[in-house]
């Protein structure tokens, strides 16, 4: 769930907005770490950053990136260590206008995080994210 605010638009139909969006994924996602770990647990996540597309086309492609933090519960698979984690991320995607005022569309999001407080060994994680996106534009 998440918000953002056009603050740039050029007469072309370019245009960047401010996004702030929050995420909580309740269930184990191996997709990108089969590490044999039990299941992990929550996975909550913050990301404040620029969104870049292109207002005018029906079908456009769209460059997110700024600051994120993010919270693993339990025996994540990922990061390895409970905890909270602080970092950057860019993200790479596609929507579509389906309804009036609705979009929907894949994106890759790449985060580069570290732990909170030095407490993890290793200084940063690369945590890939494949996300599906509804946006309701209004």
């Amino acid at each position: 769930m998440g918000g953002g605010q056009v603050f740039s638009s050029e007469a072309n139909g370019d245009a960047k907005a401010v996004e702030l969006i929050g995420t909580w994924q309740p269930i184990d996602d191996e997709f990108f770490a089969n590490d044999g770990n039990p299941a992990a647990e929550d996975w909550s996540q913050v990301s404040l950053g620029i969104n870049q597309y292109n207002l005018e086309e029906r079908r456009r492609w769209h460059l997110r990136y700024g600051v994120v933090w993010a919270r693993a519960e339990g025996e994540p698979n990922m990061v390895q260590l409970p905890g909270d984690y602080n970092g950057v991320y860019a993200a790479y995607g596609f929507s579509t206008e389906y309804k009036e005022g609705w979009r929907i569309g894949p994106e890759l999001q790449l985060n580069a995080i570290g732990m909170e407080g030095g407490k993890d060994s290793k200084s940063v994680w690369f945590v890939p994210q494949l996300l599906f996106r509804t946006v309701w534009v209004f």
